[in-house]
């Protein structure tokens, strides 16, 4: 319910992955995430019908996130979202029927 939750392949953990970070802000269930092409920008859209933006930094070894801004403008869960290639512009869509 809401909780993000960021890991990285590493073949000496238990099952090859090893959890780098978590994140519970969403109020619901998560039902998109993406990342910038750089990798710095993290969107998550969320059934509380917000939209998180995280700023990440990734070492290669350890992980953090920290929460940039909240799109509150949706009146539905949220389907869908993309971020444009240099991470300035958002498009998304949400549930809502007239």
């Amino acid at each position: 319910g809401g909780e993000l939750r960021l890991y990285t392949s590493d073949p000496t953990a238990k099952g090859g992955v090893r959890k780098l970070v978590a994140a519970k802000d969403a109020k619901e269930w998560i039902s998109d995430v993406k990342f910038s092409a750089d990798g710095h920008t993290l969107a998550v859209g969320a059934h509380d019908c917000k939209i998180y933006i995280y700023s990440v930094d990734f070492d290669g070894k350890t992980a953090s996130i920290k929460l940039r801004s909240k799109f509150t403008k949706h009146n539905s869960v949220i389907n869908h979202l993309d971020l444009s290639a240099d991470g300035r512009f958002m498009q998304s869509n949400c549930r809502y029927i007239y």
